[in-house]
């Protein structure tokens, strides 16, 4: 079992372990365990089981699928079922599955009683590395993804590597992504594993998991609210979630940050006029995984999103680059600019 603890807002305890028998002692009381029906139908049994044990009376509240879920609607209805249950601030909401039951469940725990204690436990091997770690929740507008959030975070974070194998391969390509985001922006040695044959399991490790997490924690400890250096995180993000929108979310979180991350890097090989390695790495890696990407939105959908980025200001859009493998930095381009350039890679793909 490994620890990890991110000093934020609020201390934040990170367990990676291989189980639950850990979460003993760490929940008491009353608790709204918030998930999809589909997910605590799959590898509930042993979560549940544990709540029990523990004496934890919890209450299910099942949300949609997907995005489906980051809805004023749906908060409104999670927020009402706090109310007939009488839950108070010294009772929790747990949120058991992906990024998307993560960002519903923080945006919830800020608002109701103007805190109430939050928990997450990530089901998918994106949640475990990324998204259910720090504190960053949102609901999205019809206009834009993430529109609405709120920085609030969980006190306990349960990662149970066991759960990746219950993945299809898609959902752990999605996690994949955030890790190759990792290794370009931060930490290059683990660009190699993800070359290896065997990948898909090696990364699924408690040593792994929990290496990525702490690349997280050296971005979150110095810039919790996202004015400087943790911006670096959003590597692939900026058209990534445009492509999201455009697609109806066709296209999955994992692929399109994917798809960001290369449009990043090619809009950096025309600002300095020579090759960057990022390029050729991130072939590298997608040939190695046989990762297939769906086709893109035309270009001409997927730009409007991006001035409902929160990486826009006044005609200028942030983009996280990287020039040299394990080093970003944040460039900021005209977006009057960005369609003859992108024209050309979206037309050649």
């Amino acid at each position: 079992m490994t620890e990890i603890e991110l000093k934020l807002s609020k201390t934040q305890k990170v367990i990676v372990s291989n189980d639950f028998s850990a979460i003993a002692g760490k929940i008491s009381g009353k608790a709204m365990v918030v998930t999809e029906k589909k997910i605590a139908d799959k590898v509930g049994e042993d979560f549940f089981d544990a709540l029990y044990v523990n004496d934890v009376r919890y209450i299910t509240f099942y949300a949609p699928e997907g995005e489906k879920k980051k809805d004023y609607g749906v908060l409104e209805k999670l927020l009402c079922k706090l109310v007939e249950n009488r839950f108070t601030k010294e009772d929790y909401i747990i949120a058991f599955g992906g990024g998307t039951v993560s960002d519903l469940c923080a945006v919830a725990a800020d608002l109701y009683m103007r805190g109430i204690k939050l928990i997450n436990v990530p089901t998918t091997l994106l949640s475990m590395v990324d998204a259910s770690i720090s504190g960053k929740g949102a609901i999205n507008m019809k206009d834009g993804k993430n529109v609405i959030g709120v920085y609030y975070p969980a006190e306990l974070v349960y990662v149970n590597t066991e759960l990746c194998k219950t993945l299809p391969a898609e959902q752990v390509d999605n996690g994949i992504a955030e890790i190759i985001k990792y290794g370009m922006i931060y930490d290059p040695e683990l660009l190699p594993l993800l070359e290896l044959k065997d990948c898909r399991k090696i990364i699924c490790t408690e040593s792994i998991i929990g290496r990525c997490i702490n690349v997280k924690k050296a971005f979150v400890e110095k810039d919790e609210f996202d004015n400087g250096e943790r911006k670096k995180l959003n590597f692939g993000h900026t058209i990534g979630h445009a492509i999201e929108k455009a697609s109806d979310y066709r296209i999955p979180h994992g692929k399109a940050v994917i798809y960001g991350m290369i449009y990043a890097e090619y809009l950096l090989t025309v600002i300095v006029n020579k090759n960057v390695p990022g390029v050729e790495k991130l072939r590298s890696i997608l040939s190695s995984l046989n990762i297939v990407l769906p086709d893109v939105p035309p270009l001409e959908k997927v730009l409007p999103y991006l001035e409902y980025d929160k990486k826009y200001s006044r005609g200028n859009i942030d983009f996280i680059m990287v020039k040299e493998l394990g080093k970003a930095e944040v460039v900021s381009i005209k977006t009057e600019t960005l369609k003859p350039i992108l024209e050309k890679k979206w037309k050649s793909r």
